[in-house]
């Protein structure tokens, strides 16, 4: 499996109290993400998974990462960049695994991510 060096930016979720309207409102900080390293395993923007609903037309797209560090399945991830292609779409995180060496130890992460359109 061929793996590209590359960077992305990591967007936490927020959580703010709404006293007017007596409610939790949640959101991601767009404007404060945390950049990391990763090895994308597999992007191929083009390879879609497509659903043809009553509400609607509703597409997927998939990537894999792996990260030296673990993130929350909360948080975010945008800004995929392999040296200068920039793949400018935000993905929710569904998968995080532990890879772990023949010892027992987590040497890294690997990060399912999907990104849904409607």
């Amino acid at each position: 499996m061929v793996k590209y060096l590359g960077t992305v930016d990591v967007y936490l979720k927020t959580y703010e109290w709404n006293a007017d309207a007596g409610s939790m409102e949640v959101d991601w900080d767009y404007a404060n993400p945390e950049t990391i390293k990763c090895n994308v395993a597999e992007l191929n923007p083009d390879n879609v998974q497509e659903l043809f609903l009553n509400s609607g037309y509703q597409y997927t797209k998939t990537i894999k990462l792996e990260t030296d560090v673990s993130l929350d399945l909360s948080s975010r991830i945008g800004n995929i960049r392999l040296d200068e292609l920039v793949y400018d779409m935000v993905f929710n995180i569904d998968n995080v695994q532990p890879r772990i060496d023949y010892r027992g130890k987590i040497i890294g992460y690997r990060i399912i991510c999907r990104s849904t359109n409607v």
